[in-house]
C-alpha cells in the first residue's frame, strides 16, 4: 500500500503595479516615498512583477518598468537606480490617466499571474481645469478595474492628502 502526501501548490506569484506621484507638492515627500519603494520592493519573492508608474499633472505619466520579474537580489540594485532617476518633482496633479492607463497593463500581464496588488502613492488633490470630471473618470478607471486587482493599498503622503476620495 502506498500513501500518498497532501502537499499543497505554491502560492502564486503577484504583478505588483506601484503607481506614485511627482507633481510639485511632493518636494518635500517624493525622497522618502522613494525610499518607501525601495525597501517594499525588497519583500517581493521571486518570480512576482513589479510595474513602476508615476504620475503628475495632465499628460504627464509614465511606467518607468512594466513587469519586471524579481529574479534574486541584484534586481533591487537595478530597480534603485531607476527609482533614483525619478526623485525630483514635475507638474501638478491628475490621477486618472495612470489609473485608466493601468487596465491595459494588467491585461498585459496577466500572462505572468491573474493576481495584482496595486499600491497607490500620492500626497494631495488632483489639480486639474475640471475637478467633477476628473473625480468621475478616477471613479471610471477604478470601476473598469473590478475583478481584476486582488489586493489595493491607497498611501496618502504628508498632512493634507485628500482621504475621501482616496
Amino acid at each position: 500500500s502506498s500513501s500518498k502526501g497532501k502537499t499543497s501548490a505554491p502560492a502564486a506569484n503577484t504583478n505588483h503595479l506601484w503607481l506614485f506621484d511627482r507633481s510639485g507638492s511632493m518636494y518635500d515627500l517624493l525622497h522618502n516615498l522613494i525610499h518607501d519603494l525601495k525597501d517594499l520592493v525588497r519583500t517581493l519573492k521571486q518570480g512576482d512583477t513589479v510595474t513602476l508608474g508615476w504620475f503628475s499633472g495632465p499628460g504627464e505619466y509614465n511606467y518607468i518598468v512594466k513587469g519586471f520579474k524579481i529574479a534574486g537580489d541584484a534586481d533591487f540594485v537595478t530597480l534603485d537606480k531607476m527609482l533614483d532617476r525619478h526623485d525630483r518633482t514635475v507638474g501638478t496633479t491628475c490621477f486618472s490617466e495612470i489609473l485608466t492607463s493601468t487596465k491595459q497593463v494588467v491585461e498585459d500581464l496577466s500572462v505572468f499571474s491573474s493576481t495584482f496588488s496595486l499600491v497607490f502613492l500620492t500626497d494631495g488633490y488632483p489639480t486639474v481645469a475640471n475637478y467633477n470630471k476628473e473625480v468621475a473618470t478616477i471613479f471610471n478607471a477604478v470601476t473598469d478595474l473590478r475583478g481584476s486587482i486582488s489586493s489595493a493599498l491607497l498611501g496618502g503622503y504628508g498632512n493634507y492628502y485628500n482621504g475621501p476620495l482616496m
